[in-house]
């Protein structure tokens, strides 16, 4: 059963692991496992399996949210992400080291 998604429009950035750019974007909608998020530049080189971290600026509690989540889907500056802890990161980090050998 996919989790439940509840709509939103708040102002997110990407950053791509291992690069340094930063892609302004909306948060379309949110569940606990994951997101929908679309980049301000439809031209965004985002592509299906970046290592992201996404930061959520909540601006009606002056805070702000950074998760790590991997692109599960991608269509020209929209994406879904799946929302990752920092040991599954560590360990798809070391798997795609250890492809690149």
């Amino acid at each position: 059963m996919p989790a439940m998604r509840f709509a939103t429009r708040e102002t997110t950035s990407i950053e791509i692991y291992g690069k340094n750019t930063l892609i302004p974007a909306t948060l379309k909608n949110l569940s606990v496992t994951g997101a929908c998020l679309e980049a301000k530049d439809p031209t965004a080189r985002l592509r299906e399996g970046d290592l992201v971290c996404v930061t959520v600026y909540l601006s009606q509690l002056k805070k702000s949210h950074r998760v790590s989540a991997e692109i599960i889907w991608h269509k020209t500056g929209r994406m879904g992400v799946n929302f990752i802890n920092s040991e599954e990161l560590v360990e798809k980090f070391k798997e795609r080291a250890a492809r690149s050998v």
